[in-house]
């Protein structure tokens, strides 16, 4: 009985398992592109070397039996988990690779790269980070050149599923000695005459929609400037024209003694950053077990 035992293989279980999942046969021999004849002969070799009938027949094709039923839920499990361990084995020495977003701040990086590194004591990972545009970024996932992306909501792509990392306000950043730092917060009022030094929109599409629609919503319709993402162009343009604001979160300019960072007085705009995957990859199942809320 051990040595015909030690004879089953794995295929011999996937092809037991389609033929219970079709309900004949031919049905099974038809999906698993093999012979009809090729089939029965190794279901036939399986029930011998288990010494158990697995199928009775019945009209238009085949049921388990009772013996069958309890064998194929174990070969059900041993075939998952045998598959798993290969892919396992795949993602032993693996390297991630993870877009960023310009402007994510290197707290945000350090706390990805840490949970990833951290996923498993078994596998031994690196992590190589790209940075793209939003706009670059989720074309590279769904092209699969990147396995995360570090992305600013939202985006319309119904192929990814994401997990949130940091939620921060948006507040005015001006130049030091700007008449606006005379107060604690700024209203929406007090922006309607103010020009808005903006991004190149096309980088993060969604982004920039939803941040000019939340200003619209408030009556502020600015003429804006774009300046491509260097700090040290935004910076030059903010010091040099005192009619230009900036929208931000505070992390941003935290380290700049020349620029400040002032909070809105009411409902202001967020910046959402997230991991994101394409669904159905390992990358996914990982995103959705994250949790970054304590994270750094």
């Amino acid at each position: 009985m051990c040595s015909q035992i030690d004879e089953v293989s794995i295929r011999h279980l996937k092809y037991a398992l389609a033929i219970a999942d079709a309900g004949s046969v031919s049905a099974a021999a038809s999906r698993l592109h093999v012979a009809q004849p090729s089939l029965s002969q190794q279901l036939r070799k399986l029930e011998n070397r288990l010494n158990v009938k697995l199928f009775t027949r019945v009209s238009g094709g085949v049921r388990p039996t009772t013996e069958g039923e309890v064998f194929f839920g174990h070969a059900r499990f041993l075939i998952v988990n045998f598959e798993d361990a290969v892919d396992e084995l795949k993602h032993v020495n693996l390297t991630w690779n993870v877009g960023i977003s310009p402007g994510v701040s290197t707290e945000i990086v350090e706390a990805v790269e840490s949970m990833l590194l951290n996923l498993s004591e078994r596998q031994r990972h690196s992590v190589s980070f790209i940075s793209a545009s939003s706009t670059e970024l989720l074309q590279s996932l769904k092209d699969g050149c990147v396995d995360f992306g570090v992305v600013r909501l939202p985006f319309n792509c119904p192929t990814l599923m994401h997990t949130p990392i940091s939620v921060h306000k948006l507040g005015v950043v001006v130049a030091k000695g700007h008449p606006l730092t005379r107060r604690k917060s700024v209203s929406w009022d007090a922006l309607k005459s103010m020009h808005l030094l903006w991004f190149d929109s096309g980088r993060a599409p969604g982004f920039a929609t939803y941040v000019i629609r939340h200003l619209m919503k408030h009556g502020w319709f600015p003429e804006w400037e774009e300046v491509p993402n260097r700090h040290s162009l935004f910076r030059h343009r903010l010091l040099m024209d005192p009619s230009l604001v900036a929208l931000r979160p505070a992390y941003s300019v935290d380290a700049d003694s020349a620029l400040r960072w002032l909070p809105f007085a009411s409902d202001a705009p967020v910046e959402q950053i997230v991991l994101a995957a394409v669904r159905g990859t390992r990358a996914a199942r990982i995103v959705s077990g994250l949790d970054f809320s304590s994270a750094g």
